[in-house]
Order: structure tokens, then sequence, then C-alpha cells
């Protein structure tokens, strides 16, 4: 674990009580004894040097201590470039299994900003039905990516919607991305596209909606064309949904980086 997520309602206070999973996970996976350190987070950003004060036998103390700016010893790596660079949206229709799961694993460790289950005519999955217990799995599991890969953006799980809905959430359509590979009135790739939207304006939200093991329909890509959003390619093989959403936000997310960082 490279960084530590404090409770959600942690508010500063020097002395954090940290019990429960957390506990076992601090204490007997990671097995951090007495006067150990290691970097933690609240929910606004702030960065924190937690020190182990006294462990219990179901409990743990820990001293926390704002960091400075640049002083980030206690943790193995963080990424050289800080921003700012635009957030990115990752609009996913849902997959069959476990396969929105591993999604949001991995593009949590990317860095994406939100990732939104969307419903559109060949999701074989139903992802609405029992929301609240699948939501908690779901932030459970981007919550232990943060944890994992450090990243700086504290990725939001939303509320899945219908794809005809899409359009009323994204603000500036031109900046939605359509990532549909047989689309015949777009061959522009998803780098060029990414490359323009950074040189006209280097920090407004950048959204991706990619599709389910079925693709999209016909009219679905066309309305959302229609309505001002950009079709795009992947110049690759035929990939599967889950590896076509973390390929597509890792380009768009490092090419951001990449262009801003010389900037």
């Amino acid at each position: 674990m490279r960084i530590f997520l404090l409770p959600p309602s942690y508010e500063g206070e020097q002395i954090v009580q940290i019990a429960g999973k957390e506990y076992h996970y601090l204490i007997n996976v990671l097995r951090l004894k007495e006067g150990m350190k290691l970097t933690g987070r609240d929910g606004q950003g702030i960065y924190y040097t937690l020190t182990v004060s006294s462990i219990g036998p179901s409990k743990v103390l820990l001293t926390a201590e704002v960091q400075r700016e640049g002083a980030r010893e206690t943790i193995d790596v963080f990424s050289a470039f800080r921003g700012p660079f635009p957030s990115v949206h990752l609009y996913q229709c849902v997959g069959k299994g476990k396969k929105l799961e591993q999604i949001i694993r991995q593009c949590t460790e990317l860095g994406i900003a939100s990732i939104t289950p969307v419903m559109s005519r060949y999701t074989l999955s139903d992802v609405t039905k029992n929301w609240n217990v699948k939501s908690q799995r779901y932030r459970k599991v981007a919550e232990q990516a943060i944890q994992q890969s450090a990243s700086p953006v504290m990725t939001q799980i939303e509320e899945p919607v219908r794809i005809q809905d899409i359009a009323c959430r994204v603000a500036d359509l031109s900046r939605l991305f359509v990532l549909h590979q047989s689309l015949e009135s777009s061959r522009t790739t998803i780098f060029s596209h990414t490359r323009d939207l950074i040189e006209k304006d280097p920090t407004s939200p950048i959204s991706l909606l990619v599709g389910p093991e079925g693709g999209f329909s016909d009219e679905e890509v066309s309305a959302l064309i229609d309505s001002g959003a950009r079709g795009v390619l992947l110049q690759t093989n035929i990939l599967r949904t889950e590896t076509a959403a973390v390929t597509a936000s890792a380009i768009i997310i490092q090419f951001a980086i990449d262009m801003l960082s010389h900037t």
C-alpha cells in the first residue's frame, strides 16, 4: 500500500483511531509496528504523515501531521507531474460478470476522475438491480486501488445511467469521445482528438464512452455524434470491452500529462 485513505469522518484531528478491516490490514497484513510511518490522505486531498503511536487488540492509534508540499518521503513514488491537467471521466457500458469491477480497479489506478456504469441496447447485465449493495463493493474496490497506486485522484463511482441520458450529463459534448471501431463517418484516432482538445483547452474535463461486449447500435452512436460527441478509433486489434476501457483511458491520461508537462 502506497497511501492510506483516512476515514470520511476525519476532519484534521491529531489522533486518528482505526479499527475493523482497516486495523486488520494495517497491523496483520502490512505488519506495522509502533513508531512506523506511512502517508495518509483525507477526502479533501490533504496529505499527512501518519505515525503508529499505539496498537491495541482491536484498534490502532495514528498521530497525523500535515505534510509540507513536496515532502512525500514516506511513500514510494509519485508522478513527477502534478498538473493541472484535464480530469478524465469514463462512461462504461456494463459487461458480463466482474468485468466492471476489473475496469474500476485498473482505471482508478490510472487516475480516472469518475466511472459511470452505462446501460445500452446490448448490455447483458442490469447493474441497477441491488445497486446499493453493488455500489458499496465498487467503491471499496476503488478505495483499495487508490491506496495501492497512490493516485492523487479520488476516483468517484457514479450512479448508473442510460446511454440516452449521457448527453444531459456531459457539459461539453465536443469533449466526449465515443470509442467505436466501425464508425464510418470518422477515422480520427484518439491521439489526434486528445491533442486537439488539450491545445484548445488544457484543463476542461474529457469524457470517454466505451461500449459493452456487443458494441453500440448504429442508432446509439448516431444520436451521440449528432449531439456533438466525437467518434474515435483505437488503431489496434479487436479488444475486449475491459481492455478497450483501460487502453483508451491510459492513452488520454498519459498523453495529456506528457503534453502539459512540456509546456
